[in-house]
């Protein structure tokens, strides 16, 4: 089966925590390995991720990161 980007963004997070079934991990890995859209998403995740871990970055409102996510899933239609 075949998935769509807006199913593989829906994803992402567990793909990072490697929590989601093995049907699943397939499938996304899969969607990732010829859409250059949603690895970019992918990597652009995981470095949030990071620069949320680094005490540098915490010193910034972190509302801000939140609040980015928010907009981004809205405007993706992801969570709807």
């Amino acid at each position: 089966m075949v998935i769509e980007c807006k199913h593989v963004w829906a994803h992402i997070s567990g793909y990072l925590d490697q929590t989601l079934p093995p049907e699943v991990l397939e499938q996304v890995q899969k969607h990732l390995e010829h859409c250059e859209i949603c690895s970019a998403i992918l990597d652009s995740t995981r470095n949030i991720l990071i620069l949320t871990a680094d005490e540098r970055f915490l010193n910034c409102r972190l509302g801000l990161v939140s609040g980015c996510m928010l907009g981004w899933r809205r405007r993706c239609g992801v969570g709807t």
